[in-house]
């Protein structure tokens, strides 16, 4: 059966791309899109316009603009073929849509669902049917992550681990949810089979999770590892070089990436040639190029080319506790979540000290830095730029 990728032209701020050029597990999102689509059997194929399509047999048409799982696709595809009549696909809300920012994804809510371009077309004699809803209600099992009260109001933050995930990518929040989605759904898909988990345990000769998950990674080439680091669940590059003490858990590191030592990278995307110098790199999504040198950087996206100095911090939950808001369309839209980070553009610079408020996100090419009577530039005398200097 085809599917159909109807090219979308409208850019996703702050990168000036569309999304289907956006990296998604490291490679463009359209890349993603036809992996998933030959993966479930389908024969994908580019258009311009919907209009174009002049196909009589059953058929497919998504967006290149949406990210999509092969389990999702699946039920979607069988569901719609045993109505036998034209279809589109919806995912009911609940935790799994809200975690994915569906607020600003900028997709139709209708009956406690949000409805997506992924449509099912029918043969052509069925085709004067009413196109019907298929709405798909993820099953997920709860990841609870503690949390202080003080940040979040409970103990926990509880983040939804599905197969089934489908997403519109309309605005910046939204690639960062389906990037930080894929070492969550490869974990779903490793509890759903028992048999992988069980084989896990033989080759690591333990039935301790953490021994089962280092037993599943998977490492490139000309990699330079210490002896002294944990890595849990992940799937390695070529030619990574990881320093003595640090930990590297459940998530997707590219090739020609450099993490120092006693550094933390977990549940991430770390794309090709990335510089991690030190702290704790969480939920967190970082182009090719990037360099991190700050102590924690969570939820949060740091495009190509983009450094965060030492002590550069990006917020990620108020004070106020209230829910993180983000810029659409030049309004101020609730995401729903209380904890998020910020967005770096492409070749963004942010110096020592600075502060990036939750949810924020900076253009392409933006340096910030301190003001100058923040700095100290030159010592003359005893005094440092205004600042009295006590010497002993």
């Amino acid at each position: 059966m085809k599917a159909y990728l109807v090219r979308v032209s409208d850019k996703i701020d702050p990168f000036g791309q569309p999304a289907a050029d956006c990296l998604a597990r490291n490679k463009k999102l359209r890349e993603v899109q036809r992996e998933t689509l030959l993966k479930a059997g389908l024969d994908p194929e580019l258009v311009e316009r919907k209009e174009l399509i002049a196909d009589e047999q059953e058929h497919l048409i998504v967006s290149d603009d949406i990210y999509f799982t092969e389990e999702l696709l699946k039920e979607f595809v069988s569901r719609s073929r045993i109505l036998g009549v034209n279809a589109f696909c919806a995912l009911k809300l609940g935790l799994v849509s809200t975690r994915s920012v569906v607020s600003v994804q900028g997709v139709e809510i209708d009956k406690n669902c949000a409805q997506y371009h992924l449509c099912y077309v029918a043969e052509s004699e069925k085709r004067h049917y009413k196109e019907i809803c298929v709405a798909i209600d993820p099953k997920f099992f709860e990841l609870n992550i503690p949390v202080p009260r003080q940040i979040f109001g409970s103990e926990q933050y509880v983040v939804p681990i599905t197969s089934q995930f489908i997403i519109k990518i309309g605005h910046w929040a939204n690639l960062w949810a389906a990037n930080v989605s894929t070492p969550l759904v490869d974990a779903a898909r490793i509890r759903k089979k028992k048999w992988k988990i069980f084989l896990a345990a033989l080759r690591a000769r333990s039935f301790k999770e953490h021994k089962i998950m280092a037993s599943l990674n998977s490492i490139g080439r000309g990699c330079d590892i210490h002896s002294d680091t944990t890595i849990e669940g992940c799937s390695i590059g070529n030619n990574v070089v990881i320093g003595a003490g640090s930990r590297v858990l459940t998530s997707v590191i590219g090739n020609n990436v450099w993490i120092g030592k006693n550094v933390v990278v977990e549940d991430s995307i770390v794309g090709n040639e990335c510089f991690i110098t030190r702290g704790n790199v969480m939920y967190t999504v970082l182009f090719p190029e990037a360099s991190v040198s700050c102590e924690a950087l969570t939820t949060s996206i740091v495009g190509s080319g983009s450094l965060l100095a030492v002590n550069a911090t990006l917020t990620d939950f108020r004070f106020d506790g209230r829910n993180i808001l983000l810029l659409k369309e030049g309004k101020l839209v609730d995401s729903g979540n209380k904890i998020l980070g910020g967005c770096l553009g492409h070749n963004v610079k942010i110096g020592s000290g600075c502060v990036i408020a939750p949810g924020r996100m900076i253009p392409n090419r933006t340096h910030v830095v301190l003001k100058k009577d923040r700095i100290v530039r030159s010592c003359v005398d005893s005094h440092i730029l205004g600042f009295r200097v006590f010497r002993n």
